[in-house]
């Protein structure tokens, strides 16, 4: 999702939280400032609009052109405007000021609201960068639980007897070599006999969506960060996967692997589709062990399911 950042001087707090409520309507998220006296905001306003940010919003006003935090935040903007068509985008909050007498940015469109109806304008303001996004591609987060190679060789050698009656069974219906279906990426995990990683098979897909339909997605993959050793890492993770629309994609037999499986708490938003993926052919397996679809609740906590 297009990410926004909003520059503004102290004196227009009250504007910045309104653009704020009308982006969150439309889960927009937006990056603001609101301390810049400590010594690091001039590094992260640089790596916020060099990295992050898709769209830079000036909320212009006599005392936004004076500022000096302000010229440093709308002098980073025009920086990295290069090749990043619809980046900057100005909402004069104050008539105080023209286009005119606006150092740099007094050539772009305003959009304008100190008349009758400013939330008109800012309405406005975020259908173009609605617009923007369907222009750029939408993003889709991703996550894929599957084991890693060292985990599926972990796996093999442990002597619970319910990973060996799994094993076992799968070895009758064709997998034996289990390790070479994983990788050192959870993206690298082949949920068929083939030599394709779901990574490929989902960009692949994507790839032919994108060629039938105008709306252009690009998948965004949070697998080995999600599931990372890391708490920090996999926390923060966790928080950007489950905020969006994303879609996770389980393979089954990795769900049998006990310390890997007490990583999808909190892996699941309510707007979280999941996919479970079974390498092989359920109705053979049936009748030797317990790895249809009704098991899987049964094995993982219920807390890990969102309510339908």
């Amino acid at each position: 999702m297009t990410k926004v950042f909003i520059s503004y001087a102290e004196e227009d707090t009250e504007w910045a939280r309104k653009l704020e409520r009308h982006l969150a309507q439309y889960q927009i998220e937006y990056f603001d400032f609101q301390d810049r006296r400590h010594g690091q905001w001039i590094e992260e306003a640089e790596n916020e609009l060099s990295q992050k940010s898709d769209v830079f919003v000036a909320l212009m006003s006599r005392a936004y052109e004076n500022s000096f935090w302000c010229g440093h935040e709308k002098a980073a903007a025009l920086r990295h405007e290069e090749d990043r068509k619809g980046f900057i985008h100005v909402l004069r909050v104050r008539n105080d000021i023209r286009p005119a007498e606006s150092v740099f940015l007094g050539n772009y469109r305003w959009l304008d609201c100190t008349g009758e109806n400013p939330d008109k304008q800012m309405a406005e303001l975020v259908k173009r960068i609605l617009r923007k996004n369907m222009e750029d591609g939408l993003p889709v987060p991703v996550s894929v639980y599957a084991m890693t190679v060292d985990e599926a060789e972990e796996f093999i050698r442990s002597t619970d007897p319910g990973v060996q009656k799994i094993l076992a069974a799968l070895s009758a219906h064709g997998l034996t070599d289990l390790t070479s279906r994983y990788g050192d990426s959870r993206n690298s995990w082949k949920p068929a006999q083939g030599e394709e990683s779901i990574e490929e098979i989902i960009l692949s897909m994507a790839e032919v969506e994108n060629r039938r339909s105008k709306n252009i997605v690009h998948p965004v993959f949070y697998s080995d960060e999600m599931f990372s050793s890391d708490r920090q890492r996999s926390g923060k993770a966790k928080n950007e996967f489950t905020r969006e629309s994303g879609i996770l994609v389980i393979d089954a037999v990795s769900l049998f692997h006990k310390v890997l499986r007490e990583k999808l708490y909190n892996s699941f938003g309510p707007r979280t589709a999941v996919v479970v993926i079974h390498g092989w052919k359920r109705r053979e397996l049936s009748g030797k062990i317990e790895l249809r679809k009704s098991t899987i609740p049964r094995e993982l906590p219920w807390k890990l399911y969102p309510k339908t």
